[in-house]
């Protein structure tokens, strides 16, 4: 056996003495590594934060760069994720169980503005995106069984002056 040959065989041994030794330890390592965690919450927190700040610039631009290359396989995900009737069903259903299957009647302050919605996060998400509102400071006026409901309490706040009549909800 020649001298390589022998150090070839010293490596593959050394590489499976280390695989065993990680995995029999592996667990043990798993619990100090948790304890450790533990321990040192605050001070992983500060050093996670100052090395954000140090590279702020470096990791937007690797982030970006990454959903640019995988911009594709994102969008194939997706569309496969929501063509599933059992993934929109669940959406759906999320949406409904935000708020009990309740219909919500807002008020946006700074606005004047007056709305209905069966989802809250989602219409604001919508008047933020859309139409530029000011949706920090939203009150909910009430919480109503129907749309009917909701949509009667809405026009009599628009009677009074409010802002926001909707033709779309004239018709739903």
């Amino acid at each position: 056996m020649t001298t390589e040959e022998k150090k070839e065989q010293q490596r593959l041994a050394k590489n499976a003495y280390m695989k065993e030794y990680t995995k029999r330890n592996k667990a043990k390592k798993e619990a100090y590594d948790k304890m450790y965690r533990e321990q040192n919450k605050e001070t992983i927190a500060a050093k996670r934060k100052e090395y954000y700040s140090d590279n702020k610039e470096a990791i937007l631009a690797r982030d970006k760069a990454y959903c640019l290359k995988n911009r594709d396989k994102k969008l194939a995900y997706y569309a496969e994720y929501n063509s599933k009737s059992e993934n929109k069903a669940r959406r759906r259903q999320i949406i409904l169980d935000e708020q009990g299957g309740l219909t919500a009647v807002y008020y946006l302050k700074e606005e004047h503005y007056v709305g209905v919605t069966k989802n809250l996060r989602l219409r604001m998400n919508e008047h933020r995106s859309g139409s530029n509102r000011h949706v920090e400071d939203v009150e909910v006026l009430g919480m109503f069984e129907t749309r009917e409901e909701g949509l009667a309490f809405e026009a009599k706040l628009h009677s009074m002056g409010y802002n926001g009549a909707n033709i779309k909800n004239l018709t739903k």
